[in-house]
């Protein structure tokens, strides 16, 4: 800011009142008549004579001034009584008044550096409201809203932030936040970074790259120390888990071929139109059957009555999945304890709820479809072969005796197994059996 001082043109000599020392910030004049009214101003005491000293008139009460002491080059010392005193300018005023023309700060009531119209300037702190800015070469880090026209380059890591709309051939990099439109045929040059929401309305938006193996689009999380997803300039699709390298990818492999070097896991419905070829035997690993499962089913009986109850039995049950199918074996060696349904009889057929609390499908549901086949052990070494199904309401498993033991003698009663059929169940008895059944989910 420029040097402000005060003067007049009607201040009439006056004279001190009284001795002054060299360290004195109060003296008095005669008559202040004609001098400024607002501070400061500058006055001469013993005016045109040798022992002449300039202060400050800081402020003043009647003939009481404030003063600072040798000012512009003068020296503080003591004056006499009588001492003429002048309101005078000196050459700092001349000074300061050449300094402020040459200035390109904090003149005129600018806080800053003035910008002018031709000048190479830098400038910071800036907002453009509304501008037009034509062609520019926008560098550095600066934060840009509004519209671009023209063929602007934006490079380095500028920002660009609220709602900027960018058109017709803008070459963007840097970081660009907030929501902004490009529309026209922007090109994303270096390594330009969205964490807003941009919209693109152009035609399409291309990321073109040097190499193929170069990366043209990559996402990742705030505070990951690798990308979650990448894009190469030749479309192989990488993704990794943000903590480390990518590590799993689906790429093209020659006309109308995909491919990917891991596993491929279907949660729906997988249709093959054409032919299926499976680079290995039909295991469980690739043919993505899921983990074995412990599996102790729910034991009651088709009326709900007479329920058995395990005790003691050793149960031996598994249990996997492959897609909708499920695949389940069972095996139970009767105990001490075994409940096998006090009072029960022939209509108290026995039923084993099916794993997980899946549901059999329609196709299996209340039907006679036969979904697997046992065998059950009498302690006596009976043997007897039964075949399995599933209940009306698809919630279970019910088993059912071929009507003969594998010696040939007859069993009765024969018909679905129960706590009686195909003969009296008792400690040490066995039977396991083996199913596939299509679920609902």
């Amino acid at each position: 800011m420029a040097v402000s001082r005060y003067y007049s043109s009607v201040a009439q000599p006056t004279t001190l009142t009284g001795n002054i020392s060299a360290g004195a910030t109060s003296v008095g004049v005669s008559s202040p008549t004609g001098f400024p009214t607002s501070y400061p101003f500058t006055a001469a005491i013993d005016y045109g004579t040798a022992t002449e000293e300039l202060v400050d008139v800081t402020a003043a009460s009647g003939g009481t001034w404030t003063v600072t002491r040798g000012v512009d080059g003068t020296s503080a010392q003591s004056h006499a009584i009588g001492a003429p005193v002048r309101h005078v300018t000196s050459a700092r005023d001349s000074a300061d008044s050449r300094s402020h023309e040459a200035a390109t700060e904090a003149v005129h009531g600018v806080a800053g550096t003035l910008v002018g119209t031709s000048d190479v300037q830098t400038l910071a702190n800036k907002t453009l409201t509304a501008p037009a800015v034509v062609n520019p070469a926008i560098t550095g880090g600066g934060s840009l809203a509004g519209t671009f026209t023209g063929a602007p380059t934006f490079s380095g890591p500028v920002v660009l932030s609220g709602t900027p709309n960018i058109s017709n051939g803008a070459a963007i990099g840097g970081t660009i936040t907030g929501s902004p439109t490009f529309s026209g045929s922007p090109t994303f040059s270096g390594a330009p970074v969205f964490t807003g929401g941009p919209s693109f309305t152009t035609t399409s938006v291309l990321f073109q790259r040097a190499s193929a193996g170069q990366t043209a689009l990559r996402t990742n999380f705030t505070g990951d120390a690798n990308d979650r997803f990448q894009v190469t300039g030749e479309g192989i699709l990488n993704w990794g888990p943000g903590n480390a390298a990518t590590d799993t990818k689906l790429y093209r492999v020659g006309p109308s071929g995909l491919r990917t070097d891991g596993d491929l896991a279907v949660g729906g419905a997988l249709s093959v139109s054409g032919d299926a070829s499976v680079g290995g035997s039909f295991s469980a690993a690739n043919m993505a059957l899921g983990a074995w499962s412990t599996w102790q089913p729910v034991w009651t009986t088709s009326t709900g009555l007479h329920s058995p109850s395990y005790g003691n039995a050793v149960v031996t049950g598994t249990y996997a999945r492959m897609g909708r199918m499920l695949v389940c074996s069972l095996a139970i060696q009767f105990g001490t304890t075994t409940n096998f349904g006090s009072g029960a009889g022939t209509s108290d057929n026995w039923l084993f709820s099916l794993p997980a609390s899946l549901t059999a499908s329609g196709t299996f549901a209340g039907t006679q479809v036969i979904c697997g086949f046992g065998r059950a052990t009498q302690s006596a070494s009976a043997t007897l072969s039964f075949s399995v199904r599933v209940n009306s309401a698809g919630t279970g498993f019910s088993l059912d005796s071929a009507g003969g033991r594998q010696d040939g003698a007859a069993v009765s009663p024969s018909g679905t197994l129960d706590s009686i059929t195909p003969w009296t169940w008792a400690s040490g008895d066995v039977f396991s059996f083996f199913a596939v059944v299509e679920t609902t989910t």
